[in-house]
């Protein structure tokens, strides 16, 4: 298996299997990971920044301290996902409206967003955006956010 680069199609990793492989601090920078099965990999410390990870299944995977920044986790499905040091940060495109790239950072328990002159939580975030442009990406994040 080849495991690419997404913008470059450049190979990152040549592995057998995923299940298999060592993936432990493994640098997998802008991989091309979607739907690929993960479900119980150990990728402790795994530079997953950029990554698309679109529809991954991460089920009951080791994620501590992996470095997500800026990856695509639309649909990605992390239930018993071990997360702790994996997400204090998270950043989405808000494509279909404002274009701005929305910055999220996790302070003690809660979640706390940037986007353009907001700032507060994830709930006044929600209550805004029904208020003003009912945003699928925004709300769609919210969630995604809300899970992990």
């Amino acid at each position: 298996m080849k495991i690419k680069n997404r913008d470059t199609n450049e190979i990152i990793l040549e592995v057998k299997s995923l299940k298999d492989a060592d993936l432990i601090k493994a640098d997998l920078r802008g991989a091309d990971l979607r739907y690929v099965d993960l479900r119980g990999a150990d990728l402790e410390g795994t530079d997953l920044r950029y990554a698309d990870l679109k529809g991954a299944d991460l089920e009951d995977a080791n994620l501590r301290d992996v470095d997500l920044k800026g990856a695509d986790l639309k649909g990605a499905y992390l239930e018993g996902a071990y997360l702790e040091g994996a997400l204090n940060y998270y950043s989405f495109v808000a494509y279909e409206s404002s274009k701005r790239i929305v910055h999220c950072v996790k302070h003690d328990d809660t979640w706390m967003v940037q986007a353009g002159c907001f700032w507060g939580n994830l709930d006044e975030l929600k209550e805004r955006v029904i208020n003003t442009n009912k945003s699928l990406v925004y709300l769609a994040n919210i969630e995604i956010l809300k899970k992990i």
